[in-house]
């Protein structure tokens, strides 16, 4: 729910501008201020040394100077914290532009975008203008105050000429380091204000390091008595069977129920499509099996064990996982189908399989698994990508197939032809694992084994597609109808 409740924006913001004030200026402005005390230290000394009447018109100078640095320390502190809060809705609105720029241009809404930048950029600016305020009234109090003090330092210096106390060399050293002496006063001054300022990008940070892990959450909302088994079976899962048991979930607390009292029972091997209309729960039902949203009531059990007794890392390795949109990291095919760093043994054996399933042997033939794949995959098709992530879900891994395959509409931005292969890899005889997958294109219906319809976060019919579509009054078969497939 972090990532559901928190921008992207307010995110990048948190690792690109705070921590680029803690890496660069942070240390620096610590070294620097260390400097400046030592250089107001050793200049007051000698002034003092020559001069001590100076002494009488400190607290003159003192009281005012730390009310000036208690008033700017508050404001300049917060007023910077207003700014670094401000720059997450331009990081924001940045990525969605960016993201968003064909449908932009397509409904000729970039005047609106422009405006909204605009206004995003000046309530950010606000929040900077705010803090050199501060800086610039501290700095006219300073300076007067430092006048003050130099005044005293002269007229005291006067008095022990007189007295022929001093020499006239003397009196012109003192006179010099009073004058610089003011004038480190202001600076130290603004640089420990200036100091704090920057704290508030460690203060942001630290407030992301305090926050609980996922494997915390969930196992701070399981029940007491449910104990944590160390690791997975290593048979497990074997068949491949899901029972969900009425579950309720929401995504946050004072928001309603997304699953409501969901229950059904899966065969293990069966090949499953989980159809509804936008908004009855799919998603989250997917969800739910990999554990990345905790549950309120209700059990969910694989081959007969509760997932909520396994550490979250073992649970998702022992699933498979083919989403919407292929997710394909810098580096080989090879890399990108076994996993950096993953613990799995894979033999080459093993990837030519699954890339001759997914009919993408040929290809990768003539590329070679140690072709490079730019970031995003950009020098692949969508629908090569879409495949090597399927290839990537099937791959057997430490000498075992998958026993658990979820489909997150895998097949809804790929043109036909990628769709036809995806069904037929995923849906044939070959793949032994139970696979969910949520379907949109119904033209596929009739390939799976059952079909579960939700609506409103429940199970509103369940059978066999071919009985659900000789029932006229049945929900598949209203989905069908409306999609203008027969």
């Amino acid at each position: 729910s972090f990532f559901d409740a928190t921008p992207s924006g307010q995110i990048v913001n948190r690792f690109l501008q705070d921590m680029a004030n803690i890496d660069q200026f942070v240390p620096d402005k610590v070294l620097d201020q260390l400097k400046k005390t030592l250089t107001m230290i050793t200049q007051f000394a000698l002034v003092l040394y020559f001069a001590p009447y100076v002494l009488v018109s400190l607290p003159i100078i003192v009281i005012p100077y730390y009310y000036i640095f208690k008033v700017v320390r508050i404001a300049a502190r917060d007023t910077r914290r207003i700014e670094a809060i401000a720059h997450s809705p331009v990081y924001t609105q940045f990525q969605d532009v960016i993201s968003g720029k064909a449908c932009i241009r397509a409904y000729g809404a970039e005047r609106r975008f422009e405006f909204w930048n605009s206004m995003l950029v000046e309530k950010m600016g606000t929040g900077r203008y705010a803090n050199e305020a501060v800086n610039k009234w501290a700095q006219a109090l300073s300076t007067q105050l430092g006048c003050v003090f130099y005044l005293s330092c002269g007229c005291a210096c006067v008095v022990l000429a007189y007295k022929e106390k001093i020499s006239s060399a003397q009196l012109g050293l003192v006179l010099l380091y009073a004058n610089q002496l003011q004038r480190a006063l202001m600076d130290y001054l603004m640089g420990l204000a200036s100091l704090e300022t920057n704290f508030v990008s460690v203060e942001r940070i630290a407030e992301y390091s305090r926050l609980e892990k996922e494997e915390e959450i969930f196992e701070e909302r399981c029940s007491q008595d449910v104990q944590l088994e160390e690791h997975t079976p290593n048979y497990w899962p074997s068949e491949g069977r899901i029972s969900i048991k009425n579950v309720r979930m929401r995504y946050l607390l004072h928001r309603k129920l997304v699953l409501n009292d969901l229950s059904f029972e899966i065969p293990g091997g069966f090949k499953v499509a989980i159809c509804g209309r936008t908004g009855c729960g799919k998603s989250t039902a997917i969800s739910i099996l990999m554990r990345l949203y905790p549950i309120s009531h209700g059990q969910i059990l694989i081959d007969g064990i509760d997932i909520s007794t396994f550490h979250l890392n073992d649970l998702r390795k022992s699933i498979r996982v083919v989403t919407q949109d292929p997710v394909l990291l810098v580096g080989t095919i090879r890399s990108n189908i076994v996993g950096e760093d993953s613990d799995d043994e894979v033999t080459e054996e093993d990837i030519w399989k699954a890339l001759c399933q997914v009919q993408l042997a040929e290809k990768v033939k003539a590329l070679g698994l140690d072709f490079e794949i730019q970031e995003g995959g950009t020098n692949l098709s969508v629908g090569e990508r879409q495949l090597l992530c399927t290839a990537r879900a099937i791959v057997r891994r430490g000498g075992k197939d998958p026993k658990v395959l979820l489909c997150d509409e895998a097949t809804a931005n790929i043109d036909l032809a990628s769709d036809e292969k995806v069904h037929n890899v995923l849906l044939g005889d070959n793949n032994k694992a139970t696979v969910l997958m949520i379907c949109h294109r119904l033209q596929h219906i009739q390939k799976f084994d059952m079909v579960i319809i939700m609506g409103s976060g429940k199970v509103i019919e369940t059978g066999s597609p071919t009985e659900l579509l000789k029932d006229s009054n049945s929900e598949l078969c209203r989905l069908v109808n409306d999609s203008g497939k027969t």
